[in-house]
């Protein structure tokens, strides 16, 4: 995975750390890193830790999906151990640990503040510093995790490593906008205020359109481009998105300004195919 060790202030943006054979992330002797939009998916210990005097750290908008793979220890999604919560602030980050079982059944912890020997027979003994769900951190440390979300991300193919995200994903429109280190395009250069808008925005600040997690969910509607004078608005869009860009016939485009209905077009021009959004719509076509 990725190691931040004795480095202070440091930006971890956009980042898909999965499958590794330690950490996804790992600070050490590092103070004042900003995690932000990243992703550690199924690593064989901790999703991301945070360790030994790595005080002011913050961690938003992350994704930790069942990491903790190796048998018989009980990794957590996050650790902050001892010192390392001094200025420590985590919030707007997505967490899912599912079930398991064999030995590991009991192993479902998503965040740790004990740390310590993480074997079945040593950890999370202190139910207080330990929490195996976002509702038992809350009521411990209500500091953390306000807008926090624990749930399935549904990725496209989280085992076939294609972790865009489904329209019905909890981390779709629910980003902090504000957080620090936040960037204008995600880790392929997408647009981070592309708004679903048949997903209820949960974001911070309220309405925020921004992804937890470091892609924006695309759905491939229409890129629209608008020209206007004081007389006149020439509205154009083209089809955009890497598969399933042929639409049946008839295709209709609906034309909004300010949430009224401007145009409608059912004929396309020749040789321009679009795809109407399965689940999402841009705010100026429907």
């Amino acid at each position: 995975g990725m190691e931040i060790a004795g480095s202070h202030g440091v930006t971890v943006r956009a980042n898909r750390s999965y499958m590794n054979g330690d950490h996804g992330f790992d600070n050490v002797y590092a103070r004042s890193t900003r995690f932000i939009g990243n992703l550690a998916y199924r690593n064989h210990t901790d999703g991301i830790s945070v360790e030994d005097s790595s005080s002011g750290v913050s961690i938003h908008n992350c994704v930790m999906v069942d990491n903790g793979q190796a048998t018989n220890n009980e990794d957590p999604e996050l650790e902050a151990r001892g010192n390392a919560r001094w200025g420590f602030t985590a919030d707007n980050n997505l967490y899912y640990r599912p079930a398991r079982t064999g030995p590991d059944a009991n192993d479902l912890v998503l965040v740790d503040f004990e740390g310590g020997n993480q074997d079945t027979n040593a950890f999370c003994a202190d139910t207080m510093l330990c929490f195996k769900t976002r509702a038992q951190l809350r009521l411990h440390f209500p500091q953390f995790e306000e807008h926090g979300k624990e749930a399935d991300p549904k990725f496209v193919d989280g085992p076939g490593y294609d972790y865009r995200l489904k329209t019905d994903s909890p981390a779709v429109d629910a980003a902090d906008t504000t957080a620090l280190g936040w960037a204008p395009t995600d880790a392929v250069g997408f647009t981070r205020y592309y708004d679903c808008r048949l997903v209820s925005n949960t974001g911070t600040p309220s309405g925020s359109v921004g992804d937890i997690g470091p892609l924006e969910h695309d759905d491939g509607a229409p890129t629209i481009e608008a020209v206007v004078d004081y007389n006149t608005a020439e509205v154009t869009w083209t089809a955009r998105g890497a598969t399933g860009d042929a639409a049946p016939a008839p295709v209709r485009h609906e034309v909004y300004v300010n949430d009224v209905k401007k145009n409608v077009n059912t004929a396309p021009s020749p040789g321009t195919t679009f795809r109407p959004p399965p689940g999402c719509r841009s705010s100026t076509s429907r």
